[in-house]
């Protein structure tokens, strides 16, 4: 009776914190939120119940996702509204190398490890750009227009 009290007085008066939603993982063609505290669901949720936009995070290494979810809550909700996917893409340079996809054509190249201090660039370059383009923020800042393949 004891615990219970204390439950209730705990959910009436204790603040937990409230974590925003970040994107999605999939795994075996479910698919888990990741919150803001870089903490993934363990309930699944099938594909029909998914938003109409969301981030789809290909990642699979559980501390990177962490990571990202955790400079991605730093990043304004403008930009990390845009992003479609986040995929690793290591290069000779860069072992966490990531490529965003975003909504609007747009293709970023940045370091995981960088994303927060790197990424709220994006809007002052983005506003320059008439054509799909990679703005590459692996070393320095620099754009140029995607080539059809």
């Amino acid at each position: 009776a004891i615990s219970m009290i204390r439950a209730l007085l705990c959910h009436s008066n204790c603040q937990t914190p409230e974590y925003k939603l970040i994107g999605y993982l999939e795994e075996n063609s479910q698919y888990y939120r990741i919150l803001s505290s870089g903490e993934i669901a363990s309930e699944a949720i099938p594909a029909e119940q998914l938003p109409e936009t969301y981030l789809l995070v290909k990642l699979t290494d559980k501390a990177s996702i962490k990571s990202l979810a955790e400079q991605l809550a730093k990043v304004d909700e403008t930009i990390t509204s845009k992003i479609q996917e986040i995929t690793l893409t290591p290069s000779k340079v860069t072992a966490d190398l990531s490529t965003l996809t975003m909504t609007d054509g747009n293709t970023i190249l940045v370091p995981l490890s960088e994303i927060d201090t790197k990424l709220p660039y994006y809007s002052k370059i983005v506003s320059d750009i008439v054509e799909p383009s990679v703005i590459d923020m692996e070393v320095g800042i620099y754009r140029y227009v995607k080539t059809s393949q």
